[in-house]
């Protein structure tokens, strides 16, 4: 790890990550005024977020949220959602693209998503998926499986406007999930934002 700052070659300069249940202490490789380089020994760590500490004889200067310690023994799932263009008009298909991936080097098992959409916007299909409504919302639940380690698999999903008076930016979200704990959850949903103009319809009639 490189440390940038100012007064670090100083005397019984320490460095370390440190969280609510654990301290690193790291190894200085080399110092100099500006830079110190560090080695961590993450091994047998408890995950989490860890703040740095640059620890001299003056006081400890700290960068909170510094470090992500992972644990490589669960599975990372991932999520992109895209449309497959910025603007519809009432009477189009809508198409987005679903991407889940397992980034992990493990597998991961009972790995599913769902998608919600705006009120005036049904689904129509899932390919390559049996698709499971969901109570209340408007929107499905598929059930993909297994993700071996680093696997990707991505659907085409189709929808459409039931809303004669939609209009404006609209956006849907989507989730992945598993049933077993993951090492890192901010990269499990996503959402896809598009412009419903209904204005498009009435264009011949106004040309005309």
């Amino acid at each position: 790890v490189t440390i940038s700052g100012t007064n670090l070659a100083v005397p019984h300069i320490r460095v370390r990550l440190v969280s609510d249940a654990a301290v690193i202490e790291g190894v200085i490789k080399s110092a100099a005024d500006t830079q110190i380089n560090a080695v961590f020994d993450l091994t047998g760590t408890i995950p989490g977020v860890y703040d740095l500490e640059v620890v001299t004889s003056t006081g400890i200067d700290i960068l909170a949220d510094a470090f992500t310690v992972l644990d490589s023994s669960l599975p990372d799932l991932q999520l992109t959602l895209d449309a497959s263009q910025n603007q519809y008009a009432l009477s189009d298909t809508l198409t987005f693209t679903l991407t889940v991936k397992n980034n992990s080097l493990v597998a991961a098992s009972g790995v599913s998503f769902s998608q919600t959409f705006p009120l005036g916007i049904s689904l129509g299909e899932v390919a390559d998926c049996e698709e499971i409504p969901l109570v209340g919302e408007d929107g499905y639940q598929c059930l993909v499986g297994e993700l071996d380690a680093m696997e990707a698999q991505t659907f085409t999903i189709t929808a459409r406007v039931n809303d004669e008076t939609l209009s404006n930016v609209q956006v849907t979200e989507a989730v992945v999930s598993s049933t077993e704990p993951e090492r890192w959850l901010p990269d499990n949903t996503d959402q896809a934002f598009f412009w419903i103009d209904s204005i498009l319809v009435w264009l011949p009639v106004l040309v005309r």
